[in-house]
């Protein structure tokens, strides 16, 4: 029911309940909300963010809850005492902000990938462990991404984990700097 009624926020969100925030701010509340779910599992948060500011107009809770869904994804899907690879990177080709979530896990084929952003679909295997879920986390990902006017991309074959991407546009002049910025969250 709640994954239903924050699809069902995400898609009534308008532009006036923006704010100018940090993308590094966001991806930190996603990591501490994410921590006892790794540490069960033994699996590494690494933030490799190496950035300044990452300026972005937006909804903060929208845009967590977003970067909570995939990196809980990764925990879900990547195999104990493995690591997950979290950065964001600036695309200075296109003023983009993206926001990549690497894990280790057993990957999506090809020819299930389609079925990922779609409301209550799943590319589950038969025979392949089920972590849980109903279809909506990824679904939910997907509009929050194009209600800020970007996209949600993904990386992957089976048996090579998988690398999802959450692109939004930059908050130009706003205070992007080059500083270093990085930690790691060990379970």
């Amino acid at each position: 029911a709640d994954g239903f009624i924050a699809l069902a926020r995400a898609q009534t969100i308008e532009r006036d309940q923006f704010d100018h925030l940090d993308l590094r701010d966001v991806l930190q509340d996603a990591i501490d909300e994410v921590w006892a779910a790794a540490a069960a599992k033994q699996v590494k948060v690494i933030n490799q963010s190496l950035l300044g500011a990452a300026s972005v107009y937006g909804n903060r809770s929208m845009l967590t809850r977003a970067i909570i869904n995939l990196v809980n994804n990764a925990v879900k899907f990547s195999p104990n005492e493995t690591s997950i690879s979290i950065a964001i990177e600036s695309r200075v080709s296109n003023q983009h902000w993206v926001i990549s979530v690497q894990d280790q896990g057993p990957g999506i084929p090809t020819d299930r990938q389609n079925l990922l952003f779609q409301r209550f679909k799943r590319a589950i295997h038969h025979g392949e462990t089920d972590p849980g879920g109903v279809g909506l986390g990824l679904a939910f990902v997907r509009v929050v991404a194009q209600k800020h006017g970007g996209t949600i991309e993904v990386r992957s074959e089976a048996g090579h984990g998988a690398t999802f991407s959450f692109v939004i546009p930059q908050n130009i002049g706003a205070g992007d700097g080059n500083r270093t910025h990085g930690s790691s969250l060990g379970s």
